[in-house]
């Protein structure tokens, strides 16, 4: 496996910005949310009629499918930029994020959730978020 790892040390080093940009994608996701719902009610109202320009809540409708494009592509470049750091986005609306490191002679995650001080958990490739261990096992 041809992966960056990291030393746990720099791995925590990164969790400011971690936490900084999955913060950013958590608020545009909530709001995507909320517009995907605003689009689900007007096509529920309308139909495909909202679709067509002679619709009475047709603007309404391309304004919410307008800016849910725009928030969209803004939450992929947040996300992007967390993953430009090294690190994998597990769950954007959890703020689960694993990091490439070495165990011994295995390739294993050091695993970060929002709202954690710091890294305190690992877990092998395979076993996910539910086989975190404590970082002192590591």
């Amino acid at each position: 496996m041809d992966v960056r790892t990291f030393s746990l040390s720099e791995a925590n080093a990164l969790i400011p910005q971690v936490a900084q940009g999955l913060d950013a994608a958590k608020g545009l996701l909530d709001e995507l949310r909320d517009v995907r719902d605003q689009l689900a009610d007007l096509r529920i109202v309308w139909g495909d009629a909202v679709d067509q320009p002679s619709c009475p809540d047709h603007a309404e409708y391309v304004g919410y499918r307008d800016r849910f494009i725009h928030l969209e592509a803004e939450m992929a470049d947040r996300l992007r930029a967390v993953r430009d750091l090294g690190c994998e986005v597990k769950d954007p609306d959890q703020g689960l994020v694993d990091f490439y490191a070495k165990r011994r002679d295995d390739v294993v995650y050091l695993c970060w959730k929002r709202g954690e001080p710091r890294i305190e958990f690992w877990h092998s490739l395979e076993a996910g978020f539910a086989g975190r261990q404590p970082i002192g096992t590591f």
